[in-house]
Protein backbone atom coordinates (compact mmCIF):
# COMPACT_ATOMS: atom_id res chain seq x y z
CA UNK A 1 0.00 0.00 0.00
CA UNK A 2 2.82 2.74 0.37
CA UNK A 3 3.95 2.05 -2.62
CA UNK A 4 0.90 3.11 -4.08
CA UNK A 5 0.62 6.26 -2.36
CA UNK A 6 4.89 7.23 -2.87
CA UNK A 7 4.06 6.06 -6.32
CA UNK A 8 0.88 8.42 -6.24
CA UNK A 9 2.80 11.53 -4.89
CA UNK A 10 5.27 11.37 -7.32
CA UNK A 11 2.70 11.50 -10.10
CA UNK A 12 0.96 14.70 -8.66
CA UNK A 13 4.44 16.16 -8.37
CA UNK A 14 5.58 15.09 -11.67
CA UNK A 15 2.03 16.79 -12.80
CA UNK A 16 2.43 19.84 -11.10
CA UNK A 17 5.93 20.37 -12.25
CA UNK A 18 4.74 20.05 -15.97
CA UNK A 19 2.03 21.98 -16.07
CA UNK A 20 1.15 24.93 -18.56
CA UNK A 21 -0.91 27.81 -17.78
CA UNK A 22 -2.29 30.92 -19.17
CA UNK A 23 -3.36 33.27 -16.31
CA UNK A 24 -3.48 36.67 -18.54
CA UNK A 25 -7.06 36.55 -17.75
CA UNK A 26 -6.97 37.15 -14.46
CA UNK A 27 -4.80 40.11 -14.53
CA UNK A 28 -5.64 42.19 -16.66
CA UNK A 29 -8.02 45.25 -16.37
CA UNK A 30 -9.10 45.43 -20.00
CA UNK A 31 -10.20 41.95 -21.76
CA UNK A 32 -10.39 42.80 -26.00
CA UNK A 33 -13.72 42.42 -27.49
CA UNK A 34 -13.41 39.54 -28.64
CA UNK A 35 -11.82 37.28 -26.04
CA UNK A 36 -14.46 34.46 -24.96
CA UNK A 37 -13.66 32.67 -21.73
CA UNK A 38 -12.89 29.01 -21.64
CA UNK A 39 -14.93 26.83 -19.24
CA UNK A 40 -13.64 23.19 -18.55
CA UNK A 41 -16.13 20.68 -16.93
CA UNK A 42 -14.49 17.63 -16.10
CA UNK A 43 -16.90 14.75 -14.80
CA UNK A 44 -16.59 12.09 -13.02
CA UNK A 45 -18.10 9.31 -14.40
CA UNK A 46 -16.57 6.86 -11.93
CA UNK A 47 -19.32 4.54 -10.17
CA UNK A 48 -19.62 6.42 -7.59
CA UNK A 49 -21.52 8.83 -9.59
CA UNK A 50 -24.29 6.23 -10.04
CA UNK A 51 -25.09 6.68 -6.05
CA UNK A 52 -28.86 7.67 -5.21
CA UNK A 53 -29.77 11.45 -4.14
CA UNK A 54 -33.01 11.60 -3.42
CA UNK A 55 -34.81 10.03 -6.68
CA UNK A 56 -31.79 10.54 -8.85
CA UNK A 57 -28.16 9.58 -9.13
CA UNK A 58 -24.98 11.71 -8.77
CA UNK A 59 -24.55 11.68 -12.21
CA UNK A 60 -27.79 12.77 -13.59
CA UNK A 61 -27.76 16.01 -10.74
CA UNK A 62 -24.18 16.47 -12.74
CA UNK A 63 -25.48 16.35 -15.98
CA UNK A 64 -28.53 18.57 -15.38
CA UNK A 65 -26.18 21.28 -13.76
CA UNK A 66 -23.59 20.74 -16.82
CA UNK A 67 -26.55 20.67 -19.49
CA UNK A 68 -28.27 24.47 -17.56
CA UNK A 69 -24.65 25.31 -18.55
CA UNK A 70 -24.15 25.10 -21.57
CA UNK A 71 -27.70 25.91 -22.84
CA UNK A 72 -27.71 29.37 -21.06
CA UNK A 73 -23.78 30.00 -21.87
CA UNK A 74 -22.99 33.05 -23.51
CA UNK A 75 -19.71 34.45 -25.34
CA UNK A 76 -17.69 31.39 -23.54
CA UNK A 77 -15.95 28.42 -24.84
CA UNK A 78 -16.74 24.96 -23.36
CA UNK A 79 -14.53 21.66 -23.51
CA UNK A 80 -15.46 18.65 -21.52
CA UNK A 81 -13.62 15.93 -19.84
CA UNK A 82 -14.47 12.89 -18.09
CA UNK A 83 -12.59 10.30 -16.03
CA UNK A 84 -13.29 6.33 -14.50
CA UNK A 85 -11.64 3.45 -14.48
CA UNK A 86 -12.27 2.29 -18.48
CA UNK A 87 -11.57 4.88 -19.95
CA UNK A 88 -9.15 6.83 -17.71
CA UNK A 89 -9.19 10.89 -18.42
CA UNK A 90 -10.00 11.82 -21.79
CA UNK A 91 -11.21 14.80 -23.38
CA UNK A 92 -14.67 14.37 -24.44
CA UNK A 93 -15.44 17.68 -26.07
CA UNK A 94 -12.46 19.89 -26.88
CA UNK A 95 -12.88 23.73 -26.34
CA UNK A 96 -15.22 25.76 -28.86
CA UNK A 97 -17.59 28.33 -28.86
CA UNK A 98 -20.68 27.56 -27.05
CA UNK A 99 -22.29 29.08 -29.20
CA UNK A 100 -21.44 26.98 -32.13
CA UNK A 101 -21.29 23.87 -30.43
CA UNK A 102 -23.87 23.83 -27.66
CA UNK A 103 -26.15 20.68 -29.33
CA UNK A 104 -22.89 18.59 -29.96
CA UNK A 105 -21.37 19.27 -26.50
CA UNK A 106 -25.37 18.61 -25.07
CA UNK A 107 -24.82 15.19 -26.75
CA UNK A 108 -21.85 14.39 -25.24
CA UNK A 109 -22.92 15.71 -21.90
CA UNK A 110 -26.39 13.09 -22.29
CA UNK A 111 -23.79 10.31 -23.00
CA UNK A 112 -22.06 9.95 -20.08
CA UNK A 113 -22.62 7.17 -17.32
CA UNK A 114 -21.60 5.89 -14.21
CA UNK A 115 -18.95 2.76 -14.93
CA UNK A 116 -15.83 1.83 -12.80
CA UNK A 117 -13.86 3.83 -10.05
CA UNK A 118 -12.19 7.21 -9.83
CA UNK A 119 -8.32 7.62 -11.32
CA UNK A 120 -8.31 11.34 -10.59
CA UNK A 121 -4.70 11.80 -10.82
CA UNK A 122 -4.38 10.12 -14.49
CA UNK A 123 -7.20 12.95 -15.69
CA UNK A 124 -4.96 15.81 -13.88
CA UNK A 125 -1.83 14.73 -15.37
CA UNK A 126 -3.42 14.78 -19.01
CA UNK A 127 -5.05 17.79 -18.41
CA UNK A 128 -1.50 19.73 -17.79
CA UNK A 129 0.32 18.11 -20.21
CA UNK A 130 1.39 19.57 -23.03
CA UNK A 131 0.17 19.59 -26.73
Amino acid sequence: MRIYSILATLLLVKGIGSGYADDTELFVTHRPANAQANVLFIMDTSGSMGTGVGSTTRMEVAKAAAIEFVQNARDVNVSLMSFNSDQGGQIDFASESVATGRANAINVINNYSAVGFTPLSETCLLYTSPS
